[in-house]
């Protein structure tokens, strides 16, 4: 049998045998074997390749990787799928690639995610076989967040005190794309570095926070900026890759949340590192 892949507007066309197990044919030399498979690359670079279609397993993967490395990271970003064929049915499905998984938020068929390049997955399951829709960006995107209200304080008792962080109320502020908001009228939390983060960058430039140069691989801050922004505070949460910012705004959101880590949080700056770690348990406080 014969199936096809299309990429702007090109088709890429592979056999196949149908069975307990899947082999491919990707090469169109009639063998099946895995080392003959070539990989893709797609209109902006990602390459697409395929492991496991000899039929020495049940299912196959797709896997698609980016072209360039996510917020400095040193490795590239990986989406794989995987190619299960049931009752004769070939079907796809996520598997690995973004770190919160595919999040269903609107009660509809459609699931979503982005990986920290922003490569942007939709996922439709509601059908007999499941459906996909990535959107691969020509370069690099990044979320700029930035979040006030008027119940939110940030305080430090000194040098050597807790920094502590108030929860903002439902009814109160909002988080806001920096490029939303001009000097900040109210104390802030803003996520992200300097080279993602504009109102980060403006304190870096002033020596209030840490310049781009200054952060390392596997590594995050979580910082005090009293009278940042005029008598305004700001608490800066901020890593080398996407990855270590996000760990350091959940060490951030425990801390608000269930007051853990409440002897480790002290000082206007807390460095953090991140190296092998999956989750907060995994981070370091150095």
């Amino acid at each position: 049998s014969k199936s096809e892949l299309n990429f702007h507007g090109r088709n890429v066309d592979w056999n196949y045998t149908s069975g307990d197990r899947l082999y491919i044919d990707m090469d169109g030399n009639d063998r099946y074997n895995d080392s003959n498979a070539v990989p893709i690359k797609t209109g902006y670079g990602a390459t697409i390749t395929f492991d496991g279609l000899d039929g020495t397993k049940d299912l196959g993967t797709v896997n698609l990787t980016t072209e360039g490395y996510a917020d400095n990271s040193t490795e590239k970003d990986t989406l794989t799928f995987s190619v299960t064929n049931s009752s004769g049915t070939l079907k796809v499905e996520y598997s690995s690639g973004i770190d919160d998984g595919l999040i269903n938020k609107e009660d509809t068929d459609w699931s979503y995610g982005y990986s920290d390049y922003g490569v942007y997955v939709e996922e439709n399951k509601a059908g007999d076989q499941n459906e996909y829709k990535i959107t691969y960006p020509d370069e690099q995107r990044y979320a700029t967040v930035y979040v006030t209200g008027k119940e939110v304080k940030t305080t430090a008792a000194s040098t050597t005190g807790p920094v502590v962080v108030q929860p903002i109320d439902a009814s109160a502020g909002v988080g806001k794309l920096a490029s939303e908001v001009g000097t900040p009228t109210k104390n802030v939390i803003l996520v992200g570095g300097p080279e993602a983060n504009p109102l980060v960058k403006q304190l870096a430039e002033a020596g209030k926070t840490w310049k781009t140069s200054e952060y390392t691989a596997d590594a995050a801050i979580i910082q005090l900026v009293e009278n940042a922004f005029g008598s305004n505070d700001a608490l800066i949460v901020a890593g080398w890759s996407a990855g270590d910012t996000r760990l350091a705004g959940k060490i951030v959101a425990a801390r608000v949340a269930s007051n853990q880590f409440s002897d480790k949080l002290v000082g206007e700056k807390v460095e953090l590192g991140t190296t092998g770690a999956t989750s907060i348990s995994g981070v370091v406080f150095k």
